[in-house]
Parts: C-alpha cells; structure tokens; sequence
C-alpha cells in the first residue's frame, strides 16, 4: 500500500493572486504541469485540459438542447386539453382586456 500525489487533470477553473477564480486555458495548464514538474512531493503528472473544451455554459445549453429534442409529449385526454384550451383563451382575454384598460 502506497499513497501517490498528483495535480488534477483538466479542472475547468484555476485561480490566481492577480486574476481571481476564472476558466482556465491552456498557458494555466501548462504552468500547473511545470509546478508539477517541479515539486518533489508530486509523484504523477496525468491528465489534461483539452484547448477548446466546453465551457459549463457550453455543456448546460448543449444538455437543454437534447432534453428538448428527446421530450416526448405524454398527451392529455381530450376532453382535459379542451378544457385547458378554453381556459388558456379566456385567461389571453382578461389579460388583454386589462392591458387595454391601462
């Protein structure tokens, strides 16, 4: 049994006395493997942060996208899509009206 130090490969952010908490780029990963190279306690240096690899906006809008294009409507029964019609329609009326009143 044996315990093996290693930097982590490919976090999305780093952080700096300058700069603050932001997304990484490829100049930080390759300052992070130097300091790894450097340090005696670092056994291992594995891993990397592709250049060009999604942002977590990019990842949560391409999730959305496919959540939406998989949906698969489960339907109602008609007389309850009826009824939902009519009171979407009545509810577009008192909301118009309304707004004409101002």
């Amino acid at each position: 049994d044996a315990t093996v130090f290693s930097p982590v490969g490919g976090p999305p952010f780093v952080s700096d006395l300058e700069r603050g908490r932001r997304y990484g780029t490829l100049a930080d990963l390759h300052n992070i493997i130097r300091v790894a190279h450097m340090a005696p306690a670092i056994h291992f240096s594995g891993g990397c942060m592709l250049e060009g690899s999604l942002t977590a906006e990019q990842r949560a809008n391409r999730v959305w996208k496919k959540m939406l294009a998989d949906y698969q409507d489960p339907g109602l029964e008609p007389e309850r899509d009826e009824a939902m019609l009519e009171f979407m329609a009545r509810r577009r009326a008192q909301l118009t009206d309304a707004i004409e009143d101002e």
